[in-house]
């Protein structure tokens, strides 16, 4: 009776490592797609050409990168990760570089929409789009 007991709580044991991974996975998938999304919106906010522009590009990568429950969160401008995950911060296994990164990037992101200069605030998003950039191969690394 016991190897029973025992063999289905190994079972038990092996599905629930299974779900996990696979949990894992799909959040590490999500955070790829958020961080990919949050690095091309920096970009197109590095290449706008009006204050507008800038703020509302960099406004979609926070978005990207916190997720929808995280600091300075805006939907008044969309957010082209809905359905992704729960933003790339929360959902990346990365490296503690890469996790230093993101959160800089988004502070870095979150100044930038209050930015009254158009041309500062593409300095800024030139700057938004590097962290994330490195942040990206620091991930990479750690995979």
């Amino acid at each position: 009776m016991h190897r029973h007991l025992a063999t289905r709580f190994g079972l038990s044991l092996t599905l629930a490592a299974g779900l996990l991974a696979t949990g894992l996975a799909l959040a590490t998938s999500h955070a790829t797609k958020e961080l990919e999304t949050a690095t091309e919106h920096a970009g197109f906010a590095a290449k706008a050409d009006t204050l507008e522009k800038h703020r509302m590009h960099l406004q979609h990568a926070v978005n990207c990168l916190v997720g929808e429950e995280g600091k300075g969160f805006d939907d008044s401008v969309g957010n082209p990760c809905k359905g992704m995950g729960k933003g790339a911060i929360h959902d990346m296994q990365a490296s503690e570089t890469a996790a230093r990164m993101l959160e800089q990037a988004a502070e870095l992101a979150r100044i930038g929409t209050r930015i009254e200069s158009a041309e500062a605030a593409g300095h800024v998003a030139q700057a938004v789009e590097a962290l994330l950039q490195e942040a990206k191969q620091q991930s990479a690394a750690k995979s």
